[in-house]
């Protein structure tokens, strides 16, 4: 389906021989567990330096749990009471009516929920002060993105499993999460919306690729993710148009004009159910403002006749192919994808719009962040694009992309870890921030990495 050559399609598991299944298994295992290794030392790293685990845009997501779960107050009023002129009130603006709305959608504390009622639960017990902010909710702040990450990490490979050797999935796991900002938003800024919305597209992709029968439980799942998408970030709509043109074409190859109608009466259900969740939505803006709908970045926009593509792509000051030249090599990756005609056309459609909706925003570097963050969005798509250069027909191509690729992470991880201790700031980066943060790991690497110890 996605795979590249004839050998990667997946035999029967009942033909393979014990020791090869056992080989996938650690195949499958290993990227998870170097992630998680990464994740856990990362962790380490931001915790011993007191840096918090809710910051900036995250404080706006954030807000939703203690207002909602401590202060039983959706008005927001409780919860400015304490917090008004701080950075936990980020987002929250009085309207003209006197009452409170919180820009950031409710998508991110939905998910952020379970591990928030569990660190209150903690906070109890534990005789900690239950703001919202204390100790346990600042772990549950840093558990809650590692354990998206790595289940988002283990959809995508449990979805392209069928199609590629398990070790072009283990190689396209540790480059795709390591290579780009993904491990960024996973720990440092794991409170922002990135590493969900990373996951709920694992989660959508392993939906579409393993849906081939009539199966109405599959619409209302994926309808769910999509509504969940929408939850987390509006801009997440895009989704939409990938899940249409694959299931329209796919629909189509097996059953012409009857698979076509078929795929509508699909998308259909799912938009119903994804409407359905995002009233959520709507009853938290009518809860706090008394609207149903409100438009809720008021003085932000796009700038649709004049998107920043060069700057967005380009630039040394936040451009994707710059920071994270791991994106470009995984769109070209995609072109090599053989025996699907439907995953390129989706794939390059979405990212199409993604890029051009992205570029778009008046705010287009998106204030201080690593990179170009909105694209971590996209990364799963991006999956069989990392994969199929592990697969490529000689050897030497084989060894000359993973070695590529090896050396784009180091890269990536360079530029993440001068991030962290301050040589690279959030926003207005130059060469010459690239060029100190070379001269300092030079040092480094001469004193037998003794600072960094």
């Amino acid at each position: 389906m996605i795979a590249t050559q004839d050998h990667t399609a997946s035999p029967d598991a009942s033909s393979r021989p014990a020791g090869r299944q056992a080989g996938r298994r650690a195949a499958f295992l290993l990227p998870l567990l170097l992630a998680a290794a990464c994740i856990l030392g990362g962790q380490a790293f931001l915790f011993r330096h007191d840096v918090p685990h809710v910051l900036s845009d995250g404080n706006g997501y954030w807000s939703y749990l203690p207002s909602y779960l401590i202060f039983k107050d959706p008005t927001f009023a409780a919860f400015m009471a304490l917090y008004a002129d701080t950075p936990q009130a980020q987002g929250v603006r009085q309207t003209s009516d006197g009452t409170y709305l919180q820009k950031y959608g409710i998508g991110v504390a939905v998910l952020q929920s379970p591990f928030f009622l569990a660190a209150d639960a903690v906070a109890r017990s534990a005789r900690f002060e239950r703001d919202g902010y204390s100790p346990p909710y600042q772990v549950a702040a840093a558990l809650a993105p590692a354990v998206y990450a790595l289940l988002g990490l283990g959809l995508l490979l449990r979805a392209f499993r069928p199609y590629y050797p398990a070790a072009s999935l283990a190689w396209a796991a540790a480059f795709l999460f390591l290579g780009t900002n993904a491990y960024h938003y996973a720990t440092f800024d794991g409170s922002f919306s990135h590493i969900f919305s990373f996951f709920l597209g694992s989660a959508l992709l392993c939906l579409l690729l393993g849906w081939r029968q009539r199966s109405l439980a599959l619409a209302l799942a994926t309808g769910l993710v999509l509504g969940l998408m929408l939850l987390v970030r509006p801009t997440n709509a895009q989704y939409f148009l990938f899940a249409a043109c694959w299931l329209g074409l796919d629909r189509y190859r097996a059953g012409g004009r009857a698979g076509l109608r078929r795929a509508a009466l699909e998308l259909a259900v799912c938009g119903l159910v994804a409407g359905a969740v995002f009233s959520l939505q709507l009853a938290a803006w009518h809860a706090s403002t008394g609207k149903w709908l409100v438009y809720a970045y008021d003085g932000e926009y796009f700038e649709f006749f004049s998107p920043h593509l060069r700057e967005t792509l380009f630039s040394v000051r936040k451009g994707l192919f710059f920071w994270h030249p791991m994106y470009l090599v995984a769109i070209l990756g995609l072109f090599l994808v053989r025996r699907s005609p439907g995953y390129l056309p989706a794939a390059a459609a979405f990212l199409a719009v993604f890029t051009y909706v992205t570029a778009s925003w008046y705010c287009w570097w998106y204030g201080g962040t690593l990179g170009q963050r909105a694209f971590v969005d996209a990364l799963p798509v991006l999956f069989p694009g990392l994969a199929n250069l592990t697969v490529l027909p000689s050897r030497a191509a084989r060894l000359g992309a993973i070695g590529l690729g090896v050396v784009l992470t180091l890269y990536a991880l360079f530029c993440t870890w001068f991030y962290w201790v301050g040589v690279i700031p959030p926003d207005e980066a130059t060469g010459q921030h690239l060029r100190l943060a070379w001269r300092i790991l030079r040092v480094w690497l001469l004193a037998g990495l003794g600072p960094m110890n």
